[in-house]
């Protein structure tokens, strides 16, 4: 069954770089010991080495990237991405990027890569991409800071700046991934948080 699931799309200015570290913060008694960190792999035009993510624009000039977490979300886990810089690179194109969560798998992006860019994606996550209705575009400058919560009763809560702006999807399932998205260029983004968990 495809998850009910998030993600929020912003248009800024495109820049040629991505580069996205992890952390993590978690509440609830029931989590995974493991970190939550990126995945080792990424869709075309990332690169992920000790846990960074790197986007370089690509050949046909359509810079695109997914990047997922190495496990599932815990319930009451805050996936948190804090933005920490927005340059422009290209005025003429606009850039998009997306928060959210989904129950694809790193290893089928494998297989679909020959895919246009978000066609999957949006087979998988509910986008609000009207952003004067969805109310976060006035949010977006550098050192925002975005997050998405699935809850123990299968809410997904949208956070900005640490603040908790309410319930976005509901009926989400436990078994899901924190993903970013990028499309038209970059930024560097970093996920903020603390490695709280204990075995």
């Amino acid at each position: 069954m495809v998850c009910q699931a998030f993600a929020f799309v912003f248009i800024i200015t495109s820049v040629k770089l991505i580069l996205v570290e992890g952390g993590v913060i978690t509440s609830g008694s029931q989590h995974s010991c493991k970190l939550l960190l990126f995945h080792e792999g990424a869709s075309r035009n990332a690169v992920v080495t000790r846990n960074s993510t790197h986007m370089l624009n690509d050949e046909d000039d359509r810079p695109y990237t997914a990047v997922w977490t190495n496990r599932h979300l815990n319930s009451n886990e805050l996936f948190e991405v804090n933005f920490e810089r927005m340059e422009n690179a290209r005025n003429e194109s606009i850039y998009l990027v997306a928060i959210g969560v989904t129950n694809i798998t790193h290893d089928d992006i494998n297989n679909i890569q020959h895919i246009e860019p978000r066609e999957w994606m949006m087979q998988w996550i509910i986008k609000a991409e009207d952003e004067d209705d969805s109310g976060f575009q006035k949010f977006l400058k550098s050192g925002i800071k975005f997050g998405v919560m699935r809850t123990e009763e299968g809410n997904l809560d949208i956070f900005v700046n640490g603040v908790n702006e309410g319930t976005i999807s509901q009926g989400v399932p436990k078994s899901v991934y924190g993903v970013i998205e990028f499309l038209t260029g970059g930024l560097q983004a970093t996920i903020v948080g603390s490695s709280s968990t204990s075995c």
